[in-house]
């Protein structure tokens, strides 16, 4: 009970030492270090490959056995060809059969959402798909291409004012990518399935109805189903509407999301392959469903200081046995010094690879099994940025914690007191003409030097207290939060 305690006495220490040295009393090295790497394109892509990662695993691990309720209706490559005759824009009269038994085969659905490009044909039924459509107006969301006004026309115009002012939701089609790769965790405001899910009439939000684009291509956090993205619930048409009508009718889904998967102009690039957008579409709306949603960004610092902390309790533990062991005889023996200055800074980072490694896929098990997920890319960064800055790959000694008094002492509160005392007192020098003799070997300290640790010691106070307190407080309440 007494090792126990002790060693619950020694992670808490661990703990607090890195949440203070990363929040409330931060070091101007890691600090700019991180902020500097954090801010490149080059940390952009490492951390999307890291979302990619977690969502990979975490389809992996998934638990889901039935189903999902979230059902993609492909018209593949057969279907194009034989019921539409290989031809684009697609036959009105001929989509809207196949429309009609879309609807009366998924009675309990919320809505169809329709990835396809429908805006006026010249030469088509037209009316008669309008009309259509009419008929259960709540039902439908459909896709309107045009992304900017100078791409509008008249005619596209009147199109989706008939549609709207009978009900007819409209969103954009598009999907926000980063590096070539569809972002899973973030949409645009406006789009498909945001416009399904808000169940209103999407049509104030479309760029063509004002010159904000920017704002209407706004991005917020909606995740993906990373189990939809991996397998999907896809049922492909390829020309048989008796077949399409009992196949739907079947699944009994809760979202029919309508799209093309002939050719390879919709194929997007994803963490799970190549998919097409109506497959990306419907892994929004079936992570909603499920109830996917992220974690706040104190979550993911805990769970990175929480395994900073776990990996310096092990950094302290064997750099005690090479205090006993290894130590005395580094300065006389080469084969220690070789084992203390290379093979252990090898070790470490090993054990640095496993322990990241573990956590995400742990991770991953949790996402998959509640829907809850926790990003391994901040874990990573703080990690790494401890082993090197920190620990400088676990040549520098670790400090002693035995208590977390003791933690918050030295850690937090002695550096504040400190800073603050020489300020104080240079301050006192400065403006009442006060000048201090030196120490045994310390100079007289004149006015121009009083006035030089006015500068450094405020420097001190402000870079390794207010700022960080000030940036982990931002991050906490505003830019971390989801």
């Amino acid at each position: 009970m007494h090792r126990l305690r002790h060693l619950w006495q020694a992670f808490a220490s661990h703990f607090l030492h890195e949440v203070l040295l990363h929040s409330l009393r931060g070091s101007l090295l890691v600090g700019g270090m991180v902020m500097l790497i954090s801010g490149t394109g080059a940390w952009k892509y490492v951390g999307n490959s890291m979302q990619a990662h977690d969502m990979r695993r975490a389809a992996a691990w998934s638990a889901h056995v039935e189903p999902s309720k979230v059902l993609v209706v492909a018209i593949d490559d057969t279907g194009f060809d034989a019921f539409y005759g290989g031809k684009s824009p697609l036959d009105r009269s001929q989509l809207q059969r196949m429309l009609n038994v879309v609807a009366s085969s998924a009675p309990h659905a919320k809505g169809i959402v329709l990835d396809l490009d429908l805006s006026p044909v010249p030469g088509d039924a037209q009316e008669d798909l309008l009309a259509f459509f009419k008929q259960q107006p709540a039902r439908w969301v459909l896709a309107e291409p045009v992304r900017k006004v100078e791409d509008d026309s008249p005619t596209r115009k009147a199109w989706r004012t008939s549609l709207c002012s009978a009900g007819v939701r409209m969103g954009l089609p598009y999907l926000p990518t980063e590096f070539g790769y569809v972002l899973s965790t973030q949409q645009f405001g406006g789009a498909l399935s945001d416009v399904a899910l808000r169940g209103d009439a999407g049509c104030s939000l479309l760029p063509t109805e004002s010159p904000a684009v920017a704002g209407a291509l706004a991005r917020h956090t909606v995740l993906m189903s990373p189990d939809y993205m991996q397998q999907g619930n896809v049922l492909p048409f390829q020309g048989d509407l008796a077949l399409l009508g009992a196949s739907i009718a079947a699944l009994d889904p809760t979202w029919v999301v309508v799209g093309g998967t002939w050719g390879s102009s919709d194929l997007l690039n994803t963490p799970m392959g190549e998919r097409y957008g109506v497959q990306l579409h419907a892994a929004v709306l079936d992570g909603v469903e499920r109830g996917e949603h992220q974690s706040s960004f104190l979550v993911q610092l805990l769970v990175a200081w929480l395994v900073v902390s776990m990996i310096g309790l092990q950094i302290d533990w064997v750099q005690g046995l090479m205090g006993t062991y290894v130590d005395p005889w580094v300065a006389s023996l080469p084969g220690h010094r070789f084992l203390k200055l290379r093979l252990w800074p090898i070790a470490l980072a090993l054990l640095v690879f496993l322990h990241v490694t573990l956590v995400s896929e742990l991770l991953a098990i949790l996402h998959a099994h509640t829907q809850y997920w926790i990003g391994s890319a901040e874990t990573v960064v703080v990690v790494m940025g401890t082993l090197m800055f920190v620990w400088n790959w676990g040549l520098t000694e670790s400090s002693a914690h035995h208590t977390v008094s003791h933690v918050w002492h030295a850690s937090f509160l002695e550096p504040v007191l400190e800073d603050w005392r020489s300020l104080k007192q240079a301050l006192g020098m400065l403006f009442a003409r006060i000048r201090r003799s030196g120490g045994d070997n310390t100079p007289p300290v004149g006015k121009l030097r009083a006035g030089f640790e006015v500068l450094l010691a405020g420097a001190s106070l402000c870079g390794q207290t207010v700022l960080p307190t000030a940036v982990f407080v931002h991050h906490l309440f505003f830019a971390g939060a989801h």
